[in-house]
């Protein structure tokens, strides 16, 4: 999946102005990716892409025992990196400005897919242009608003 999703965000339609929509249909869970999972993390906050994701949970009880990594070593909770407890998914969406939505069946997923498309094309976008910054590194953003009637998702910042 991480592998994937680096793709969508390398590979892109050159046309300047539009804000990109990518939509990411999975588990969750990365099985054979070549990738790590903080170099697809940092080409999501070098891009202007926003990630939009469906996870689609199964309503079968989850089996007994999990897989973990590409190595297929079986980790115990204790064992585990703190990464794994924060969702992939919901890290990336974050990172974007985008969200992640749940579906257990078809009706849900149709749903997901419907508040996203609504979602994204009443987006505003505003334009920064920084002055008196370095030029590399990781540039903080907080967008807010005056009145606070509302609700603002926007990337967290940039990357040069």
């Amino acid at each position: 999946m991480w592998d994937a999703v680096f793709a969508a965000l390398a590979f892109r339609d050159e046309t300047p102005t539009v804000r990109r929509l990518v939509l990411v249909f999975s588990d969750g869970d990365d099985t054979s990716s070549w990738l790590p999972r903080n170099s697809v993390l940092d080409k999501a906050r070098r891009t202007d892409g926003v990630v939009y994701a469906v996870q689609i949970e199964s309503r079968l009880p989850p089996p007994g025992r999990r897989l973990h990594y590409r190595s297929g070593i079986e980790l115990s909770k204790n064992d585990r990196p703190a990464w794994i407890e924060t969702p992939f998914l919901d890290e990336l969406a974050d990172i974007t400005g985008g969200a992640t939505y749940m579906a257990t069946d078809a009706g849900e997923l149709r749903d997901a897919f419907a508040r996203i498309l609504t979602d994204f094309r009443t987006r505003y976008l505003i334009t920064y242009v920084p002055q008196g910054v370095d030029a590399k590194g990781w540039h903080p953003i907080e967008v807010k608003l005056k009145n606070k009637k509302g609700k603002v998702t926007a990337r967290r910042g940039y990357l040069r």
